[in-house]
């Protein structure tokens, strides 16, 4: 057996980063749900550290995602990360947030139940008053509109911190496909260099400011950014300056229905454009399907997909993939079909995994006499055969 001077030691360590190089990086909080079943509860680990009451944080239809839901009247609730670990050893006064959410299919649309997005202190406090939040994003489950956005129609509103005042009123386009927010905040006394994902320039964010987008729309005030609060009270009462946990949270009198999923923080965006859609997805046989290819890191102008099945298809300007899945269709996995997606910044690939499931029930078929005839004034009845 050989033992290694420390000397020798130091020397593999310097060689180890420098082959792996950004390898040995480790993101803030990086979240798939990939190994959440549907119905099944979300635990408690890792940057998890609040679940909220039972059924609030479950896997969604069909699993590898995270659905919120909870009705009016109940305790107010939430599900919150911290930003390091579950001890909150580390501050982190900058960085980028993004996840993707969609409302539930078949929700019944409401104007005042809501569920809010909250960054919070480097603490173990709850979030369950705005007044803890450096900033806040309110969902409703409300439809899709294309103009006349106002408090009464929206379904995405934004805030200042502090239990602050309203930025806007938006309507983004989560009713049948996710919606990725992607959030730079900057709690510090310097600039931040960051990629507009409305326009791919570099934009400064301002010193002690933060900026939203959702669907690479623009949901805040100004590009540069808009004022971030100095610090927040805690639940406890306490004044914190450090920022350290996020949370989705829903108030007692608020009831909510929505599907999150992909969340990921750190010091800034993913570099380089990349497939960031959802690599499993499940379509049913006798029904319509559509899979929309989306991308972190740059914005694609053409797509590409290699082994579709016959009936579907994919619009290779839009990246989404689409058709009517036969009634006669093999059930099952399908093998992986390969995504590619182009843009100034280069090719970036994935894949997907497609289930097709079986129609719910055969369409019946009438075998009852096509033709009958009846007497007047005579009582007449006719049985309907399948």
């Amino acid at each position: 057996m050989t033992t290694l001077r420390p000397i020798a030691w130091l020397a593999l360590a310097f060689l180890a980063v420098g082959a792996f190089g950004n390898s040995v990086h480790a993101q803030w909080l990086s979240e798939n749900f990939n190994s959440l079943t549907a119905g099944s509860p979300l635990s408690v680990g890792g940057n998890c550290v609040a679940v909220g009451t039972a059924g609030y944080a479950t896997g969604a239809a069909g699993g590898g995602a995270l659905k919120i839901t909870k009705a009016a009247g109940l305790a107010g609730t939430e599900a919150r990360w911290s930003l390091s670990d579950a001890s909150y050893s580390t501050p982190r006064p900058s960085g980028y947030i993004t996840f993707k959410i969609q409302q539930t299919p078949g929700v019944t649309a409401s104007a005042t139940g809501y569920m809010t997005f909250r960054l919070g202190a480097n603490d173990a406090n709850t979030l369950s008053s705005g007044a803890a939040a450096w900033f806040e994003a309110r969902f409703f489950n409300q439809p899709f509109v294309s103009s006349g956005v106002a408090s009464a129609n929206a379904n995405l509103m934004t805030y200042f911190g502090a239990a602050g005042a309203k930025i806007g009123n938006y309507s983004i386009n989560n009713g049948s496909a996710p919606v990725k927010i992607e959030i730079w905040y900057n709690n510090t006394s310097s600039p931040m260099n960051y990629t507009s994902p409305a326009t791919q320039a570099t934009v400064a964010l301002s010193a002690n400011s933060f900026v939203i987008y959702a669907g690479n729309a623009l949901v805040t005030a100004a590009a540069t950014g808009s004022a971030i609060v100095p610090s927040v009270t805690t639940s406890t009462g306490v004044t914190a300056t450090s920022i350290g946990k996020i949370g989705l949270v829903v108030g007692t009198s608020q009831s909510c229905d929505f599907i999150v999923d992909d969340i990921y923080v750190d010091a800034s965006a993913p570099s380089g454009m990349a497939i960031d859609s959802q690599s499993t997805s499940t379509a049913q046989a006798g029904y319509p399907f559509s899979y929309p290819i989306t991308t972190a890191g740059g914005v694609a102008t053409s797509y590409s997909a290699l082994n579709l099945p016959a009936y579907l298809s994919l619009n290779t300007t839009t990246g989404v993939i689409s058709g009517t899945v036969p009634l006669g269709a093999t059930t099952g996995a399908l093998s992986a079909i390969s995504l590619s997606a182009t843009g100034a910044s280069g090719t970036a690939t994935g894949s997907l995994t497609l289930t097709i499931t079986a129609s719910p029930s055969a369409v019946p078929s009438i075998i009852s006499a096509a033709t009958v005839s009846g007497n007047l004034t005579r009582a007449f009845t006719y049985q309907i055969a399948i």
